[in-house]
């Protein structure tokens, strides 16, 4: 099977996925996004994780069609820059909401919150050096698969980068959830939500390159299935954590 066809498969099922996913949980999404919360900002996250995410998907679904590529109706490079956006954005999505989360946690310290938004800054500024860097130098056939494999340093940097970034976020929520199990609270709901969907998210991040890593060694790249994986699985983390925190407090009949 070739690349290109990979590719393909793999954005249907990314597809699939996301709308599976909405399909499931549209009477959550109705009564607790858009007729129940009153944060604007949570409901223009969660709408960036699920319809951009849905929208990328269908634009890479269409974009790589092979009527579409032989008619080269595209420049490959801005596909792959389009995607690179895309998923960047995602990534800063997914963090910003656990980051808030975080800092909720942590009783809105200042220290904290100075700590999250250096952080915060560090990582968008290192996100967009290496999407910068790393799309112009790709060198891609007419089927916009690369012909040569990126430089590896990019790559390791990027998988690197995630990685530390959930490390960090699941070290301060595992951090107050130790400090809540010797003062006898950690059963508080919210404090057990933040707790699981940080775990949740450290763990599909860090499997998710780390289950490339097989696949990179046999055909010598991943980046026409990786960008499609990601996305689905970032919309996928940022919609059900959202749900899952807002939960405790519509339940209490508490609008948010």
């Amino acid at each position: 099977m070739s690349a290109a066809q990979i590719r393909q498969y793999t954005n249907i099922a990314g597809l699939v996925l996301l709308v599976y996913d909405q399909v499931i949980t549209w009477d959550k999404e109705v009564n607790r996004i858009w007729r129940r919360s009153s944060d604007w900002v949570l409901k223009i996250m969660f709408f960036l994780a699920r319809y951009c995410a849905l929208a990328t998907q269908i634009i890479n679904l269409v974009a790589t069609h092979p009527y579409i590529l032989e008619k080269q109706v595209m420049s490959c490079h801005k596909w792959f820059g389009f995607q690179t956006s895309a998923i960047g954005l995602l990534l800063l999505n997914l963090q910003l909401i656990l980051m808030l989360r975080v800092y909720a946690l942590y009783e809105r310290s200042k220290k904290v919150a100075g700590f999250l938004l250096c952080w915060f800054l560090v990582y968008t500024t290192l996100l967009l050096l290496i999407g910068y860097d790393s799309v112009p130098v790709l060198k891609l056939d007419s089927n916009c698969i690369m012909v040569e494999s990126p430089d590896s340093r990019r790559t390791l940097s990027f998988s690197v980068l995630c990685i530390l970034d959930q490390c960090i976020l699941w070290g301060l929520t595992a951090n107050k959830y130790r400090d809540a199990l010797r003062c006898g609270w950690s059963t508080n709901p919210i404090l057990r939500i933040v707790m699981r969907d940080t775990s949740w998210s450290f763990l599909a991040i860090c499997c998710l390159f780390i289950s490339t890593v097989p696949y990179s060694l046999m055909v010598k790249q991943v980046g026409h299935i990786v960008y499609c994986l990601l996305c689905s699985l970032v919309s996928v983390l940022v919609s059900s954590a959202t749900f899952a925190y807002l939960a405790p407090f519509l339940n209490a009949g508490i609008d948010v």
